[in-house]
């Protein structure tokens, strides 16, 4: 090459990938150029991969994959794996986290208020939603559809004995909910959703898929299975039964147990590219 003018210990490119199995080394060290390909052969660093250099005599990240497709980070294969992944990078990788946290932070900046004509109205509501912790809940269930794309909710409602109105000493009985977010990887839709309304099963984890089989035994005796209820009480509500569902995970159409959730308890709202999908 005429014209080229390279850096002390930096050899032309053809040359190098030549001798180095296809990776280009540029030996900033005292050590002579043999000694640092040796090195590099020896110990490969995954670097080379950005250039598509395939290191001839040994592999790298076998079991992972290359630098560009390991394991964690493969395209996905179905709309669940796209979840899993969405959350694994909201929990784990600090520039999503940050990023989700700041459109949180964006979204609900001047907190959140009820709004009504009537004074009594608007405290009658404000009551419950401070006990509730309503700013929480909407702030969770933002953060599920920033990940999801859904929102899946369950709502427990509780009676609100003498809920104080207005500065005049006045209560009001009240029957209001607790809410908590179901992660939206565990939802399954049973049937077709062409309408956003169709039935949703869960599919628990180990802990939780114990005691729901035995729950819906048909051996498990009513002393037993009222025992459960206690130890329980919103599972055994929560819950109607087992189903099984179909397993899109892989290509041979298996089933997984699953279970179904209450209508009463039980809502999911998704965006349109969602619905229909899962």
């Amino acid at each position: 090459m005429t014209g080229l003018i390279l850096p002390p210990g930096v050899e032309y490119a053809a040359d190098a990938l030549a001798e180095c199995g296809g990776a280009l080394i540029d030996n900033r060290t005292d050590l002579p150029d043999e000694v640092v390909a040796e090195a590099v052969a020896d110990h490969w660093v995954e670097h080379g991969s950005v250039l598509g250099a395939k290191p001839s005599t040994f592999q790298t990240y076998a079991a992972e994959g290359s630098l560009l497709a390991r394991t964690e980070f493969q395209t996905p294969g179905g709309v669940w794996d796209e979840i899993r992944l969405a959350r694994d990078l909201a929990e784990r990788d600090d520039d999503v986290r940050s990023t989700v946290g700041a459109m949180i932070a964006l979204a609900f900046s001047e907190g959140m208020e009820n709004f009504h004509p009537d004074e009594r109205t608007t405290s009658l509501f404000n009551v419950p939603a401070r006990q509730m912790n309503l700013d929480g809940v909407l702030k969770q269930m933002y953060r599920e559809y920033l990940i999801a794309q859904q929102v899946t909710t369950v709502s427990l409602y509780q009676r609100r004995q003498a809920v104080p109105i207005g500065d005049e000493g006045d209560t009001e009985q009240m029957v209001a909910p607790f809410v908590g977010v179901l992660r939206s990887e565990f939802i399954r839709p049973i049937g077709s959703d062409l309408f956003g309304n169709a039935e949703l099963a869960y599919i628990p984890e180990a802990k939780l898929e114990a005691w729901l089989r035995e729950f819906f035994d048909q051996t498990t005796t009513p002393a037993r299975e009222a025992q459960l209820r206690r130890e329980d009480p919103v599972a055994a509500a929560m819950f109607t039964g087992p189903v099984d569902v179909e397993n899109h995970d892989d290509l041979i159409g298996s089933t997984t147990r699953a279970y179904r959730l209450n209508p009463r308890m039980v809502h999911r709202r998704t965006t349109p590219a969602r619905r229909g999908r899962c």
